[in-house]
């Protein structure tokens, strides 16, 4: 919800409230007030939850900090150990040449709010994306986050790898695989 949007409802519920209280309608008042109560306490939460959001994110790439990825890491093998995911892609984006610190949040919050089902984040300088799509499919997801960055015009350039989590593949092995399966 957006502060504005916010601000004019709580004050309309408010008004009416009061105005209402003035013209001795009281439970009619009191259910607006009741109305911005409970928009005013929807508000505080959803600021809450996204700072507490906004915390495992890292500051430079606005993408999740590797002890956050690595949690992420370890929630989707789990599924996966269990049956609930047919297949894990870790996916390893490194950009093909230095960009400015705007550019680089741009292209972190676009991948993040793209790809909210998808975690994503930073280990070393280097973009990793988890995705749950057949490998086949890898170079059409590719092509699909150039062509929307052109239409935002975040103009980076990255190569990517990916490597296919096996049972019982650590962080690292998965990441060493992705390096060594590097395209342009």
């Amino acid at each position: 919800m957006k502060t504005r949007n916010f601000i004019i409802m709580f004050v309309v519920f408010i008004s009416f409230g009061v105005i209402l209280f003035l013209f001795d309608q009281n439970i009619a008042a009191y259910i607006s007030l009741g109305f911005a109560t409970m928009l005013g306490v929807t508000f505080l939460t959803s600021k809450i939850l996204d700072n507490k959001k906004l915390k495992k994110l890292d500051s430079k790439y606005y993408v999740l900090t590797k002890e956050e990825l690595l949690k992420e890491y370890n929630k989707l093998s789990k599924e996966f150990e269990e049956g609930k995911l047919k297949q894990i892609i870790l996916t390893y984006l490194v950009f093909k040449e230095e960009y400015d610190d705007v550019t680089l949040k741009r292209f972190g919050l676009w991948l993040t709010k793209n790809y909210p089902v998808d975690p994503s984040g930073i280990d070393k300088d280097i973009i990793i994306l988890f995705v749950n799509i057949h490998e086949l499919m890898m170079k059409e997801l590719i092509k699909d986050i150039k062509q929307k960055l052109k239409e935002q015009q975040i103009l980076v350039d990255f190569k990517y790898g990916y490597s296919i989590y096996k049972k019982n593949d650590d962080y690292e092995q998965l990441k060493t695989r992705a390096i060594n399966n590097i395209h342009k």
